[in-house]
């Protein structure tokens, strides 16, 4: 019986043990006290590359501009855990701290830039959004805004690894570095431009930046379709002055984006429509630059006045002292005007075949008022433009005009440069020079036009351009023919029961003069007047290479006549009594012609009284009658 009670006292031995185990065993389960996450965040690491002395002083100018941090906790689910944002007037170390932290895995990421107080301590440029998940959060850009060098972000990602069952606080250290690029914008010489605004520019701009470390560099920028396909070019720093940039000035910008990215430079002088504005694209449209975040770069315009107008850089701020003296040294390298290409009576096709090299305007050659056809091409050297006149929309070149802004050379150095290519002279005045060339097969002038630009305009050196012979035609048209021609009046006078316009002769002409039916136009008759020194083969060679055929001569009167190709126009050649030669253009008539036209020439050539000494006084030669046919023979 003893045996038995002792088995059974150590039975319960047994289970008492075991019954105490299982209490040890419960106790150790307990979940662990929560901890504080204590960060330690650098604020200076964000701002060294680009001048941290810099950043002080605007912060000790600006007493309501705070250096703002802001720290954000995720879990391993990528969940919002808590954040906390601190504000410091001086860059320090900054201690924040979360509280409710437990063992685990934390992604931390840190958001630092400058704030306004007056503004409840928020940021013109920037705002943190979507903060509840990593996958989301990010930094918002604020209305796109052109951002100042000041506002520029610092961001660090870690990983925090909490695993204490005895500790109630754990460190944690944070460097943010600076993402993004500052930028040194400058321009030089633009008080010669006219140009009122001029602007860095991006062809894609971000409205976001990812903060969800597992991103790649690219992935992380957000873009808004929408907004990008409206803009074909966002501002990422500009200068405006609405009465002309100066000739130089510099700002520092900060830029949120990275990586390869499509840029240019835009200028213009006008704002469009809605207040904005509208530029040319240079260097093109198809400029990239790769930009490192963190880095500090530099970025030029130096105007020219010529080419493209502007040459560019963006790069190191290393580099950019040899790319300026490099620019300066092929300004002064750079000739006056290039071999471009020139060819009397060819076709539309062959000059453009021959100036592939030069980037042309408009393909489709422009219909002029005055009956010419135009193609324009940006000059390559100093020229500012090279404008093809051809007498058809398919060619038969006429006339060259190349064009110079004034900023970039005067009359005298286009004169000296063409006597170096070979250019003689054959006159000159204050208004004008004309040289020949030395093959004797072209002509040019040179004058300032009235957009104040420097025109030398060439034409094949032949005794007379064919003047416009439009019958019916308009004032304003044969303003527009003759727009390279001196005027002798602005506006038709009166002449007898005719309305008189006329011009300066610019090649062995000395005046053409047309009469117009009303003064707005209705175009009669042209005369052509030269010298007595011409000899009258050389003119009525003349007449003949300009597709005119011969018809008849009045032997009483001396008076050849020509007939156009398309019998449209008469050209009667004569001398005048005062010894001039004299070629009159007018409309031919087939029924009756002769005699009318002989009888049209008279009525034409009966200028009397104060028409004639009005003209005289402005020191014009004046015909005072010219021989005429009465009646022809029949």
């Amino acid at each position: 019986m003893k045996k038995i009670l002792g088995i059974i006292g150590l039975f319960g031995l047994v289970l008492m043990s075991c019954k105490n185990d299982a209490i040890d065993i419960d106790k150790s389960a307990t979940p662990e006290p929560p901890k504080t996450l204590s960060i330690s965040v650098s604020t200076t690491s964000a701002y060294e590359k680009y001048g941290l002395t810099d950043y002080q002083n605007y912060l000790g100018g600006n007493p309501n501009v705070y250096i703002s941090v802001t720290s954000l906790l995720y879990d391993s689910n990528g969940v919002l855990v808590d954040s906390v944002s601190s504000y410091s007037r001086t860059f320090n170390t900054l201690t924040q701290d979360i509280d409710g932290v437990y063992n685990g895995q934390y992604t931390l990421i840190t958001f630092e830039t400058f704030v306004d107080s007056n503004k409840g301590f928020k940021s013109n440029n920037w705002r943190l959004a979507d903060v509840n998940r990593l996958e989301t959060v990010q930094i918002h850009n604020e209305e796109y805004n052109v951002v100042d060098w000041q506002y520029s972000i610092g961001v660090s990602t870690s990983t925090v690894s909490v695993n204490s069952n005895t500790q109630t606080s754990v460190q944690a250290n944070s460097s943010p570095k600076a993402i993004g690029v500052l930028l040194d914008l400058g321009y030089e010489n633009f008080n010669k431009s006219g140009y009122i605004w001029l602007g860095f520019e991006l062809k894609n701009v971000a409205s976001g930046y990812y903060l969800n470390p597992s991103l790649s560099s690219n992935e992380r920028y957000k873009y808004d379709d929408g907004y990008n396909a409206e803009h074909t070019w966002s501002s990422r720093g500009s200068f405006y002055n609405s009465t002309g940039l100066p000739n130089s000035d510099s700002k520092k910008f900060y830029m949120l984006e990275s990586g390869n990215i499509q840029y240019c430079y835009g200028a213009t002088n006008t704002t469009n429509e809605s207040g904005g504005f509208s530029f040319m694209a240079l260097p093109s449209d198809n400029s990239y630059f790769n930009f490192v975040d963190g880095e500090y770069y530099k970025g030029y315009a130096y105007y020219k006045g010529f080419g493209d107008n502007l040459e560019t850089y963006i790069g190191s701020q290393g580099d950019f002292s040899a790319w300026r003296t490099k620019v300066l040294n092929d300004i002064d390298a750079t000739p006056v005007l290039g071999d471009f290409y020139m060819k009397w009576g060819t076709s539309v096709d062959d000059v453009k075949t021959n100036m592939k090299n030069y980037r042309i305007y408009d393909e489709t050659p422009e219909a002029l008022e005055g009956g010419l056809y135009r193609i324009t091409y940006a000059g390559k050297n100093k020229e500012y433009q090279i404008g093809y006149l051809f007498n058809t929309e398919s060619g038969d070149l006429a006339i060259v005009n190349v064009f110079w802004n004034p900023v970039v050379v005067t009359k005298s150095e286009v004169v000296d440069y063409l006597k170096t290519k070979g250019y003689t002279l054959l006159s000159s005045s204050d208004d004008e020079t004309t040289l020949e060339s030395k093959d004797k097969k072209t002509k040019v002038s040179v004058l300032i036009n009235t957009g104040g630009y420097i025109l030398a305009q060439f034409s094949a050196n032949v005794l007379y351009r064919q003047p416009y012979l439009v019958w019916g035609g308009s004032v304003s048209a044969v303003k527009s023919y003759m727009s390279g021609y001196k005027a002798g009046n602005d506006a038709p006078e009166t002449s007898g029961n005719y309305y008189l316009l006329w011009y300066y002769g610019k090649d062995k002409e000395i005046e053409i003069d047309y009469y117009f039916k009303t003064n707005t136009g209705n175009l009669q008759y042209v005369n052509v007047f030269f010298e007595s020194t011409i000899g009258e083969d050389e003119i009525q060679s003349q007449i003949i290479q300009d597709g005119f055929s011969f018809a008849l001569y009045d032997e009483d009167n001396n008076v050849y006549y020509y007939l156009s190709s398309d019998e449209k126009t008469v050209a009667a050649f004569m001398k005048n009594s005062e010894g001039y030669w004299v070629v009159q253009y007018y409309a031919y008539s087939s029924s009756g012609a002769r005699t009318r036209n002989a009888m049209g020439m008279k009525s034409a050539f009966e200028l009397k009284g104060n028409t004639q000494l009005s003209r005289k006084a402005k020191g014009n030669k004046k015909y005072d009658d010219v021989k005429y046919a009465v009646k022809l023979k029949e």
